[in-house]
């Protein structure tokens, strides 16, 4: 029911849901729509409002990819970082005034896309980048199994009397990033590891929702 930080999965499974009777529509028509729903929704609404406007981000997403080169383009143009003083002011009003994401910022989300995903650009050839690519293409591994992981070392910390959070928040971080790694690198060498995270003989990999243009 969306009671921890993987309540945005649920929210994929249902875009997957409508994503399959509308891979005939216009592609920017779905985000549209949903967006203009989302404005109309109550204030605040998670299963109203915030459900409709990440769908329409979501559903954006595979609109633009019929439109790569003019995007690369964009991300490629100097222009894009005179967006930097609107994102770094964004950041700090969200920081001190706790300001919420929503269908009347979306301007703020717009911006902080291509900003982000200008930079992402520039160091994608970087060697930083290559095992956070690498975790991005598996990270549905790290999503689900990082909260099982740090629900057994808080357990552990709380019965061996441990109250150090900055112990049991670095112990948290290695120990389910390893375990994240380890299943990851199972799913790779050994079929059954696969299981844990696929339906059998259904496999969901290759489903985009609208087809992409390469």
């Amino acid at each position: 029911m969306g009671g921890s930080y993987l309540w945005f999965l649920a929210f994929i499974f249902v875009y997957y849901l409508v994503a399959k009777p509308l891979e005939r529509a216009d592609p920017f028509l779905v985000p549209i729509i949903a967006l203009v729903l989302a404005l109309i929704a109550p204030d605040g609404d998670k299963y109203f409002e915030r459900i409709l406007f990440l769908m329409s981000l979501f559903f954006l997403g595979s609109a633009v990819s019929y439109h790569l080169f003019h995007i690369e383009k964009i991300l490629d143009s100097s222009l894009v970082w005179w967006l930097t003083p609107f994102v770094a002011v964004s950041a700090l009003v969200t920081v001190r005034d706790d300001l919420n994401f929503g269908p009347f910022w979306v301007s703020v989300s717009l911006f902080g896309f291509l900003f982000f995903a200008a930079i992402s650009q520039k160091l994608e050839s970087s060697a930083i980048s290559r095992p956070i690519i690498w975790i991005g293409k598996r990270s549905i591994v790290f999503y689900v199994s990082l909260a099982l992981f740090i629900i057994v070392i808080c357990k552990i910390s709380e019965l061996s009397g441990l109250n150090s959070y900055a112990f049991v928040g670095a112990a948290s971080a290695v120990i389910s990033l390893s375990g994240g790694w380890v299943l990851a690198k199972g799913m790779e060498r050994w079929s059954e590891f696969k299981y844990l995270f696929t339906l059998p003989a259904l496999n969901f990999s290759d489903f985009s929702g609208f087809p992409r243009r390469e």
